[in-house]
Parts: structure tokens; C-alpha cells; sequence
């Protein structure tokens, strides 16, 4: 009987580490989930309409502290690139609750490209689509739609820009040299 047991339970934890961790985030070189929404600005924003420049795709929340300890990262990223043809787009998902804290923080972070509220927060279908297990999240999409790196955070601001410094200029380097200056 426990010799039956332990083969049962080998089997079992066998079985198990064979099936694949759930990944955060899209999968690289899939093509990038549809991104709609309506800005805080009041205008609609739809990542389809930049397709040919690269996006940097960043989800946040003003109460989670890993996401404000990478947002001058995106920051410095979107002032760094956006020159080259970088485009931003954040989706915050604060509720009721702290929505009212978001305009001084995008204000504090220096923030001026596109942010996209999600009301419906981790609820929302575009969570769902983008397969996030949790936030910051943080994307680059390729010109061609793609998902070109599929993780950008790291472990502080700094390892955050290099990451995503790495993968836009990879990104760059692929763009024929008339759609590198292109903004």
C-alpha cells in the first residue's frame, strides 16, 4: 500500500511539472492584444493606429509600489525615445477609490503621453487579453504589431530603462532608416 502511494504521488508530481508556468504578459512575437480606450484626456486612444512606430505598453496603478518605483523608468524611456519614434501608452488600473490620485501622479511623474483607465480594473477584458497575472506590466510593441519584448519590468527604475533601452533599440536597429526618424 505505501509503496503503491509513492508511485501514485511521484506520477502526480510528475504530471504536474510537466505543464508549463503561466506566463505573464503576451507571448513574444504573438501579435499584441487590442488596446481601445478613452485617454483622461477625453480623446480615443487605440494602439492599432500606431502600428509602424514602436509602443512602449505600460500598466500601472498609483497604489501599487512597484509600479511607482518604475515609473520614472517609463518616463525617462518616453523622453529618451519618443524622438526616435517611440510612442506610450499607460493603462492605469485605479478605481474609484484612488482614481482621484492618478492626475497628480501622472503631474508628479512627468506624464504626458496617453493614459487609459480601466474601471472595470482587474476585471477588465483587456487584462484578461494581455494575459497579466498582476502590475507593473510593461510591453514593447514592435512597428509591425508584434509583441517585441514581452517583459521590460526589472527589479528598479534603472534595470527598468536599461531593459527597455535594450529592447527599443533593437527594436531601432530592424527599422528601415527612413522610419527611424519618422515620429
Amino acid at each position: 500500500m505505501g509503496f503503491a502511494l509513492v508511485v501514485s504521488a511521484l506520477i502526480l508530481a510528475a504530471a504536474v511539472c510537466a505543464i508549463p508556468p503561466e506566463t505573464h504578459g503576451p507571448r513574444l512575437h504573438s501579435p499584441a492584444p487590442a488596446l481601445v480606450g478613452t485617454s483622461t484626456a477625453g480623446a480615443l486612444v487605440d494602439l492599432s493606429t500606431l502600428r509602424g512606430r514602436p509602443v512602449l505598453v505600460d500598466f500601472f496603478a498609483t497604489w501599487c509600489p512597484p509600479c511607482v518605483a518604475i515609473a520614472p523608468a517609463v518616463t525617462r524611456a518616453s523622453e529618451t525615445f519618443s524622438p526616435r519614434g517611440l510612442a506610450t501608452i499607460s493603462v492605469s488600473l485605479d478605481g474609484p477609490r484612488t482614481v482621484a490620485k492618478l492626475g497628480p501622479f501622472m503631474i508628479k511623474h512627468g506624464i504626458t503621453w496617453p493614459v487609459i483607465r480601466l474601471s472595470d480594473g482587474f476585471k477588465s477584458p483587456v487584462f484578461a487579453d494581455w494575459r497579466l497575472r498582476g502590475i507593473p506590466g510593461l510591453f514593447l510593441v514592435g512597428p509591425d504589431g508584434t509583441i517585441a519584448s514581452p517583459d521590460l519590468v526589472g527589479d528598479d527604475a534603472d534595470d527598468t530603462f536599461r531593459r527597455i533601452a535594450r529592447a527599443f533599440n533593437d527594436v531601432d536597429r530592424s527599422l528601415p532608416r527612413a522610419a527611424q526618424v519618422a515620429p
